[in-house]
């Protein structure tokens, strides 16, 4: 028989086992070194789940199950909750072969059993701050995308989010700071990044609990999940996230000029091989940014705005991919032509029914287009008297 307790009795369970005070630890995971055929591949790396349900209101608690939390699932042949995701099997992670996906608790029966009951999932890791912790910044990044158009849907909530608990006061939820996730922008990777920042007179703080992780609520089976990876958590003296070289929280096209003035350098070295080359290049690109080479506007489609870019700017020395430099040798030339050429209609969604034999064209094809829309645009440039 499940007993019900009330809410601040399970947070008191769940987080009862609380670490020694010590200062607060950093983590990353990418989830490539996951053995995603291991129940226990999430918990074993620290990850707890902590389920609520409340009525349809969204506010008023209906009971508390899972009394005492329970070690995040990762269950691939019937998923739940949470799993970790390959290409093979059909996922989609952000980046890489592995990724997690986090959705809400659908053997839940009160997703549709006519309560309308918001079920609320809580997949996080805690730590406990300490007195060392007290005047820095801590910041929970990562990237996150959509499995797929719809994925997040109805009045589903997702967030990625920081919390600190309070032990001493039955374990009250003291800050809770959030990145919304309803607004993914379909399949395109989303860097994200929550800062925390603990005063010096923040000295109530010590002691508590700090969880970063995901929460979703949601009700009547509405779809509810995200693709997460290249998570990491600890104090923030700068660039957060792997590969944004301008510590902005952001992927723009200045990261990668930034990697293209550096080849060489093993600060910029992405894939861990001990330098930088065109292969942090396409980590950055392909794997980071989630787009080809060729897309100029990182819009995520590699269309005939790269190309009018590329063209604007054919014959230039430009260093810039936001000006059509797609292979950082400083100028815009044939070779970015042949880059955006190879790579031309990726990422463009699939056209509609009634134009769907619209062909595409061959890399050569475009390649003519464009040395032709280039010659046009070259034309259209004013001369100067000498």
């Amino acid at each position: 028989m499940i007993r019900l307790l009330s809410t601040a009795a399970l947070v008191a369970a769940a987080t009862a086992a609380t670490p020694a005070l010590a200062q607060l630890t950093s983590y990353t995971q990418d989830f490539e070194s996951r053995d995603r055929t291991q129940i226990n591949a999430l918990s074993g790396d620290g990850w707890t789940f902590f389920g609520q349900a409340f009525e349809a209101d969204g506010t008023t608690p209906a009971y508390v199950y899972n009394a005492n939390g329970f070690p995040a699932p990762n269950d691939i042949n019937a998923p739940n909750i949470s799993v970790i995701s390959d290409l093979p099997s059909g996922g989609t992670p952000p980046v890489d072969s592995q990724g997690l996906v986090i959705f809400s608790d659908y053997n839940n029966g009160d997703h549709r059993n006519g309560t309308n009951r918001v079920i609320q999932g809580d997949i996080f890791q805690d730590q406990t701050i300490a007195n060392a912790d007290l005047g820095k910044t801590f910041t929970f990044a990562g990237i996150a995308s959509l499995p797929d158009t719809g994925a997040v849907g109805g009045s589903t909530e997702h967030v990625a989010f920081i919390k600190t608990l309070d032990p001493n006061n039955n374990f009250a939820q003291t800050n809770f700071l959030t990145f919304d996730m309803t607004a993914l922008n379909g399949d395109i990777n989303t860097p994200f990044a929550i800062d925390f920042s603990l005063a010096p007179s923040d000295t109530a703080l010590v002691g508590q609990v700090l969880q970063f992780g995901f929460q979703t609520r949601a009700s009547n089976d509405a779809p509810s999940a995200v693709n997460y990876d290249e998570l990491s958590f600890g104090e923030n003296t700068g660039a957060f996230l792997n590969g944004d070289f301008d510590a902005d929280n952001a992927y723009t096209a200045a990261d990668i000029d930034a990697l293209f003035a550096n080849l060489g350098n093993p600060a910029y070295d992405l894939d861990n091989d001990g330098d930088a080359d065109s292969d942090d290049a396409a980590r950055l690109v392909d794997g980071l940014i989630g787009t080809a080479p060729g897309d100029a506007n990182l819009d995520g489609q590699v269309d005939t705005s790269d190309l009018a870019i590329l063209a604007a700017n054919f014959g230039s020395n430009v260093t810039t991919w936001a000006q059509g430099d797609f292979n950082g040798d400083g100028s815009v030339g044939t070779p970015d032509l042949a880059i955006l050429a190879s790579t031309f209609g990726s990422g463009t969604p699939a056209p509609p029914l009634a134009t769907a034999t619209v062909a595409v064209p061959e890399p050569a094809t475009l390649a003519l287009a464009g040395l032709g829309l280039i010659s046009m645009v070259q034309r259209r440039r004013p001369t100067h008297a000498a």
